[in-house]
């Protein structure tokens, strides 16, 4: 053996084993370092020289929750080996919807950030005739660029909105499937190219020449589950008519309900100025309906609402009730009324002359403030504590 020997850069590999089920896989460990942020800070972990975890097969690194078929579906793409019998596809990569669904669940959930992109390109085709899967993946999996035209497929079918629909996407997106309403928009093109990334996305679709969707009243582009006022609003801020017979004097919504559509829409399309605007917007009509606002701020992630609506719901009179359950969900609720349970009492502290000790000691005592108290409390910190944030 020659006296100066060196290791490959590429070629030398350190192996660990996972146990996933029942089964152990040993895998070079570089390649899960080099594409997951999760593994490379787990592989960093400090540990004892005859206790690492992964190093045999008596002491694997153990991924509960797991399958194995996902686990290996993911494997076949880390460490591609098509000249094996393996898989029966030529380039040693996964075939299947249900194996490219394992790699797209766990890239997503370990980070594997090319890995994720790469499982989408490779469904797209596969998924281009199953527009129901389609929207199912993007719900469970957060694909938000198959979302629109997985719907639109769907609104365009001729069968019914059914049980497979429920199962498949869930019964409030399935009801909204299936609420498509009859009125027909023309818009200039422009303005949703230039505001909206989605929009812009759609035009570049390739159609066959004659077939274009959205070019005639016969061929409409389809917007499934998107109510006709919620679309008015939206159209009413992308090209406002300020001297029509619109109630409002700039030709702007006026209402709640409609900034409420406006900013529903502008965020699950990315009109990203739209959404600021709709934000702006509703602020003052906001001020004196906190319930509203932190509802609001839950169902479009408008987190700088959260913490002033709930500083206004801890403060008020009355006790968390039905209401504060229905808009805010029982859990908010329930840690809404533990914050305002920290108002009910003081902590007052002094001082008293111990006899026996012939010594002053300090005392803690608890006294009852009451709802007079909690009108001027200042909870932030106890909301951030309670509420996670």
């Amino acid at each position: 053996m020659p006296m100066h020997v060196q290791r490959h850069e590429h070629f030398y590999f350190t192996f660990v084993t996972f146990l996933v089920e029942d089964c152990l896989f040993r895998v070079p460990r570089d390649t899960l370092e080099a594409q997951s942020d999760i593994f490379r800070d787990l592989f960093l972990l400090p540990v004892d020289a005859d206790k690492a975890e992964g190093d045999s097969d008596t002491n694997p690194i153990v991924l509960e929750g797991i399958l194995k078929e996902e686990f290996q579906s993911l494997m076949k793409v880390l460490y591609p080996m098509p000249f094996t019998r393996l898989t029966p596809s030529p380039d040693g990569l996964p075939a299947t919807l249900e194996e490219w669904t394992g790699i797209l669940k766990l890239s997503r959930m370990w980070g594997f950030t090319s890995i994720q992109e790469f499982a989408i390109q490779q469904m797209e085709p596969i998924l281009a005739t199953r527009p129901l899967d389609k929207v199912a993946l993007a719900q469970d999996y957060g694909v938000t660029e198959w979302l629109v035209p997985g719907l639109l497929q769907l609104a365009r079918r001729e069968e019914p909105v059914g049980p497979e629909d429920v199962r498949k996407l869930g019964l409030d997106t399935a009801l909204k499937l299936a609420d498509v309403e009859d009125c027909l928009f023309r818009v200039p093109r422009d303005m949703l190219e230039s505001q909206s990334d989605v929009f812009r996305d759609l035009f570049l679709l390739p159609v066959q020449t004659g077939k274009a969707e959205g070019h005639s009243d016969t061929n409409p582009i389809v917007l499934a589950g998107v109510q006709k006022a919620e679309f008015q609003s939206l159209m009413k801020v992308l090209y406002p008519m300020t001297f029509t017979r619109l109630p409002s004097q700039d030709g702007l919504p006026a209402t709640l309900e409609e900034w409420t559509g406006i900013l529903k829409l502008s965020r699950m399309w990315g009109f990203t100025r739209i959404q600021e605007f709709a934000i702006q917007k509703m602020e003052p009509i906001l001020a004196t309906r906190p319930l509203d606002k932190v509802a609001f701020a839950q169902d479009y992630g408008v987190t700088e609402w959260l913490v002033p609506g709930l500083l206004q719901l801890a403060r008020r009179g009355k006790p968390v009730g039905l209401e504060d359950v229905q808009k805010l969900g029982l859990d908010t609720a329930l840690k809404l009324a533990e914050v305002r349970e920290s108002a009910t009492q003081a902590t007052v502290s002094g001082e008293r002359w111990d006899s026996a000790s012939g010594r002053s000691v300090k005392t803690v005592g608890i006294t009852a403030t009451g709802s007079r108290g909690a009108n001027s409390c200042d909870f932030t910190n106890r909301i951030r504590q309670v509420l996670h944030l």
